[in-house]
């Protein structure tokens, strides 16, 4: 019986030793080039990820700048039209002031509107803090009380040199369909808005000088009157309507009609 036990048990061991599948060892420069490629993979995916967080964070920093920049000069835009907007309304006519208005404010609000919405996004206050400090100085600055006292001063003299020349005759009523305008020497154009010309108003001391600073349609109009005795014009002085009169020096008032 034992030795049909240890048969039995040697042909068990030379049926597994049959059955055995002896694997190959992989070798070592193998095993490097798989470790060497993921590593590869690894780091291109890495390096993507960072150029692509670069580029955002640089596109990002561009529209920053871009709305920065747009809020500058949509403000300078604004400012330049509050002081200088007699002069374009003199270059433009009050028919076509609208449009231009309309150009530059538009621009402003859409502008303002975007600085907004940038720092809820990007939390960039920069662009809104300009908006908000023009704003304030639309409100608080007189742009046109400061533009009228700049012209009134620097234009004075020259002023007063018209209004001799009128009372020596030397100027006279010259407009054909109106017989109280007279059109100024191209030297002194500059003098009154809406094409260089002067209103005249016989009074008891000489002539009372409108130098228009408006001119605008009918009896709408502001400007400068020279006044030989100092004395306050009344408000239908010129033909006109007057709602406003401040005086501004001796024989010097500001007129506006509306």
């Amino acid at each position: 019986m034992r030795g049909i036990f240890k048969q039995i048990r040697w042909l068990i061991v030379l049926s597994r030793m049959l059955t055995f599948r002896r694997v190959s060892p992989v070798p070592l420069n193998t095993i490097y080039a798989g470790v060497w490629h993921h590593n590869s993979q690894s780091t291109r995916f890495k390096n993507g990820a960072h150029k692509k967080i670069t580029t955002f964070k640089k596109r990002a920093k561009m529209k920053k700048n871009k709305i920065l920049q747009l809020s500058l000069i949509s403000s300078v835009f604004v400012i330049l039209y509050m002081f200088f907007q007699w002069e374009i309304i003199d270059i433009v006519t009050p028919f076509l002031i609208f449009p231009v208005l309309l150009l530059v404010f538009g621009f402003f609000i859409y502008i303002t509107v975007r600085a907004i919405i940038n720092l809820f996004k990007v939390q960039d206050w920069k662009p809104i803090v300009i908006q908000v400090i023009t704003i304030l100085l639309l409100f608080f600055v007189p742009f046109n009380q400061i533009i009228l006292y700049i012209d009134f001063n620097i234009n004075k003299s020259e002023r007063e040199q018209v209004a001799k020349m009128v009372e020596n005759g030397e100027l006279k009523p010259d407009v054909s369909n109106n017989t109280s305008l007279i059109q100024l020497p191209n030297k002194f154009e500059h003098l009154s808005s809406g094409g260089g010309e002067v209103l005249v108003e016989k009074s008891c001391d000489g002539y009372n000088i409108l130098f228009f600073t408006y001119r605008g349609i009918m009896d709408n109009f502001s400007g400068f009157a020279f006044t030989p005795n100092d004395q306050k014009p009344s408000k239908r002085a010129f033909d006109s309507d007057s709602k406003d009169i401040e005086k501004m020096d001796k024989k010097w008032y500001f007129l506006e009609s509306y």
